[in-house]
C-alpha cells in the first residue's frame, strides 16, 4: 500500500477494525481467509469475505418397479435451492409423491454469496417442513 492507492484499501481496513474476516486470493478465483493482513499485493486481491446464505432443499426415496427386468429398486431424488421453507412445501406438494412411495426429508444448507451452486460441506441440517 502507498499513498496513491491508500483509499484502495480503506472499505478493507473499515471491515478488519469491525471484526469481519478478510480474504486473498492469488488467481482472481480462488479465495483464502488471511490469518495476518499485511496488504502488501494490488487492493484487487483482497475482499471481505461474504456472508453465507441459507437455501432450503428436499430429498425423498422413490420406490420403483422395472417392469422389464421384473424388479423393485429405489431412486434418491433431490432438489435443491429453494429461497425459503414455504417454496418447499409448495414443491413437495406438487412434486413429491405421496403415500408409500416416498419419504421426504426437508434440509437447510448454506451456500457462499459468489458461488451459489456450491453447497458449503456439513452444512446441511435436516428440519420438520411445517405444512
Amino acid at each position: 500500500m502507498i499513498k496513491e492507492n491508500a483509499k484502495d484499501y480503506l472499505p478493507l481496513v473499515q471491515a478488519l477494525a469491525d471484526g469481519k474476516t478478510i480474504q486473498y486470493s492469488r488467481n482472481g478465483v480462488d479465495w483464502e481467509d488471511a490469518g495476518v493482513v499485511t496488504f502488501t499485493w494490488a487492493a484487487c486481491r483482497y475482499r471481505i469475505k461474504p456472508e453465507p446464505i441459507k437455501r432450503y432443499g428436499i430429498s425423498w426415496i422413490s420406490k420403483c418397479y422395472d417392469y422389464v427386468g421384473d424388479r423393485s429398486f429405489e431412486t434418491k431424488n433431490e432438489h435443491l435451492g429453494f429461497p425459503s421453507i414455504s417454496a418447499v412445501a409448495d414443491f413437495r406438494d406438487r412434486c413429491v409423491p405421496s403415500g408409500d412411495y416416498a419419504e421426504a426429508r426437508v434440509f437447510v444448507y448454506t451456500i457462499e454469496k459468489d458461488r451459489p451452486h456450491h453447497e458449503i460441506p456439513g452444512s446441511r441440517e435436516y428440519i420438520k417442513c411445517k405444512d
